[in-house]
């Protein structure tokens, strides 16, 4: 429990340093660009955003998102109630995050197999 609670937090951290905006969608999988597959950011069609990294595939993180322009707000319940708010933008293959007052983060699209 206390290995799912430390990567819960590493990727809600990891949610707030990025920023997004508008244009291009958000949906499909990404991750940064300098740990290129350490840990993967999926935004679905339905308002989900799944976090996992391919090296534990059991452990992961889904929590709800809602897009209104360039704004996000990614909400993750369970036992408390946490919610991150801030802009993105995608730029050909790159989504800018910056969440909460975080520094804006790079992540590129994501490709099975690609190192």
């Amino acid at each position: 429990m206390r290995r799912y609670a430390a990567f819960a937090l590493t990727a809600l951290l990891l949610l707030a340093l990025l920023g997004c905006g508008g244009g291009a969608s958000i949906v499909g999988k990404w991750t940064d660009e300098a740990d290129y597959g350490a840990a993967v950011i999926e935004f679905t069609r339905d308002g989900q955003v799944k976090t996992y990294s391919p090296l534990m595939p059991d452990l992961s993180i889904t929590m709800a998102y809602k897009v209104n322009g360039s704004d996000i707000t990614m909400t993750a319940e369970g036992e408390d109630t946490v919610s991150s708010t801030g802009t993105f933008r995608v730029e050909d293959d790159a989504l800018y995050l910056t969440l909460s007052g975080q520094a804006e983060q790079k992540l590129v699209r994501y490709q099975e197999g690609q190192q």
